[in-house]
């Protein structure tokens, strides 16, 4: 193998690095952006969650005579 030759091989190696390197960073990215987003719908479904919990409890521990009249508003 000449120079030439190695000189090429080694440019090949460095530019086919860095291509693989990126292409890596892009697919991290890529994969935290799903992350992210699955992460605030599973926050919402909690808070919707937390919110009817709330509404159950005060009608477990409200009076009879408002848990009617809440019953008659609807």
């Amino acid at each position: 193998m000449n120079q030439y030759a190695m000189v090429v091989l080694i440019v090949i190696t460095v530019m086919g690095a860095g291509v693989f390197k990126h292409w890596a960073k892009l697919q991290h990215e890529k994969l935290k952006s799903r992350q992210d987003s699955a992460d605030g719908e599973t926050n919402s479904r909690i808070d919707a969650l937390e919110e009817r919990v709330r509404v159950l409890e005060r009608i477990v521990t409200d009076k009879s005579e408002r848990l009617k009249e809440e019953i008659d508003a609807l």
